[in-house]
């Protein structure tokens, strides 16, 4: 689903008869990994089942139980013309079969007993399946084959008579359905963490790539059901997403993806730009301190506004020298440097400078730019622990150990030093070490997550007008090389970020500041974002 269709199907819910919200972290993946996992049934899905189309079975199943769920609330509600009711009995008994009975009011269902029905149903049905197939040899597997086909498997999850009226009501219906699929937090990645921590690399290859077959099918059900509506199922073409997933499981997900080339344009990063960041700040201080702003001016006035009257303790500017140069820049521009764009970022370094400041109030004292600086640098290891390591650990484990061949090293490095550094470490997924992966895929790698920046020549400086000398992939200054890109690697210097400069130890010695930003930078940023259609946030 595009960005701006994403928007639109949040704003005009009107379109919808409801949203179906399916949340990740709700999902036991131990519960179903539990499923799957027994001898007979790895046999079943190694020699006779594709296991990801038993995912898919399951997904669409879920997908109909859940969309059922709605259409009985809304009879429940009296929300349905007489000549749609007519076609209701069936339905409601099937949904108070599978989950209990259901409160019409209830503003967010719990979708998880859907979860466990629908995949529970796929080994069912392929028991089902072996127990009908002839035991003889030339024809068990054909008659699997036959046998296990998406259709059969519906009328044997749902039965006919389900199927047949809720295919009735929605010729009926104008209204569609909004699936929607988030939360991949705390629970939903345990599952990883776990994998890693408790298991041999044999188990931990076998797991992931469950985990991984587990959200491909998904994905790959979205793909098929929106090149295959039109003309086909009523319920195809009522149906909508908006789906928003990790960047380390989508990066992994496309990395062990056959027909990777299906996700070309059908998807874009989520990313924050330096206003919305800005905003989302000033929000936080203004809870915090109980200060309003006045809205008809500039974001960067609003936020000096704010603290002038409820942080007055901290200063506005920074000044400080930086190589024997003297350097001036608003404190959230310093501490924006040191993020990777993402407001848990933002909000950790404040929620430290804001403490140190209190601590310091209470002994009458203001603080400094340089405690703020000293501040903002020992939080870098937090960060990186917590937002860059931990998280990006559980698609390749020895993140930690890539990140440190790089210690001592300078800030900025050409691609031969680059390609001769990665070339003497693997990179060890969590489904499977890969020790051919090759030099531009560990490049690329490094640049999505944002360890690495592009610094373009000056020629393509001038070329592509852009108005940063680093180009991340969050921040803006990445647009204009999107077709620069073609030229490969080869063709720039790289950076890497400045969050990693304590903590590796890089050499800074006679370089420039790194990542400099002037409001009227993030703003123009903000009108490029906006113009090429990536935004996906306003406020």
């Amino acid at each position: 689903m595009s960005v701006k269709g994403a928007v639109q199907a949040f704003t005009q819910r009107e379109r919808y008869k409801d949203i179906v919200r399916v949340n990740a972290d709700e999902f036991n993946l131990e519960q179903l990994y539990a499923f799957f996992d027994h001898e007979k049934l790895r046999s079943d899905m190694k020699n006779v089942f594709r296991r990801l189309t038993c995912f898919q079975f399951a997904w669409e199943a879920f997908l109909y139980c859940c969309c059922l769920e709605i259409v009985v609330k809304m009879e429940l509600r009296g929300a349905l013309a007489p000549h749609q009711s007519i076609f209701m009995p069936s339905l409601v008994k099937f949904i108070e079969d599978a989950k209990g009975k259901i409160d019409e009011s209830e503003a967010v269902s719990d979708e998880s007993p859907y979860f466990i029905f629908s995949f529970t149903a796929v080994t069912r049905y392929m028991e089902e399946c072996i127990r009908n197939a002839r035991s003889d040899s030339a024809y068990f597997q054909s008659d699997i084959a036959l046998q296990f086909k998406l259709p059969k498997f519906l009328k044997f999850t749902l039965t006919d008579d389900v199927l047949k009226n809720f295919q009735s009501l929605l010729d009926t219906c104008t209204r569609g359905f909004l699936i929607s699929l988030d939360g991949f937090d705390t629970a939903f990645d345990m599952f990883r963490q776990d994998t890693i921590t408790r298991y041999r690399q044999e188990e931990v290859t076998v797991r992931a790539n469950f985990e991984v077959d587990w959200l491909r099918a998904f994905l790959l059900l979205v793909l098929n059901i929106k090149e295959r509506r039109k003309g086909t199922s009523k319920f195809y073409e009522l149906m909508e997403f908006c789906i928003t997933v990790p960047k380390d499981r989508f990066l992994e997900l496309l990395r062990t993806e056959r027909d990777a080339y299906r996700y070309t344009h059908r998807y874009c990063s989520l990313n924050w730009s330096g206003i919305e960041l800005a905003l989302l700040l000033l929000k936080r201080f203004q809870e915090l301190t109980q200060q309003s702003s006045n809205k008809a001016l500039a974001i960067e006035d609003r936020l000096v506004e704010v603290m002038r009257n409820g942080l007055s303790n901290i200063p506005i500017e920074m000044n400080f020298h930086f190589n024997g140069k003297p350097y001036s820049m608003p404190v959230f521009m310093y501490v924006l440097r040191h993020t990777f764009w993402r407001p848990r970022d933002i909000l950790l370094y404040y929620a430290k400078i804001i403490s140190a400041a209190e601590s310091m109030r209470r002994r009458g004292i203001k603080i400094s730019p340089e405690a703020i600086r000293r501040t903002v640098q020992d939080t870098t290891y937090e960060v990186i622990k917590s937002e860059f390591v931990n998280e990006f650990a559980s698609t390749v484990i020895n993140i930690k150990d890539i990140i440190e061949a790089f210690h001592g090293s300078a800030q900025v490095l050409s691609y031969s030093t680059v390609a001769e550094i990665l070339s003497k470490i693997e990179f060890k997924y969590a489904y499977g070490s890969t020790s051919s992966i090759e030099l531009s895929e560990k490049i690329n790698f490094l640049y999505q997550v944002g360890f690495f920046g592009l610094v373009p020549n000056a020629e393509m400086l001038q070329r592509l007008k852009m108005s940063s000398n680093e180009a991340f992939y969050f921040n803006a200054a990445l647009l204009p090389l999107r077709a620069a890109m073609q030229e490969k690697f080869k063709s720039f210097q790289f950076i890497l970020h400045p969050i990693f400069c304590e903590y590796l130890q890089l050499n800074t010695s006679g370089q420039e500041l790194t990542l400099q930003f002037r409001w009227d930078q993030l703003h123009e940023m903000e009108d490029l974002l906006f113009a090429s259609g990536t935004a996906f946030v306003a406020f």
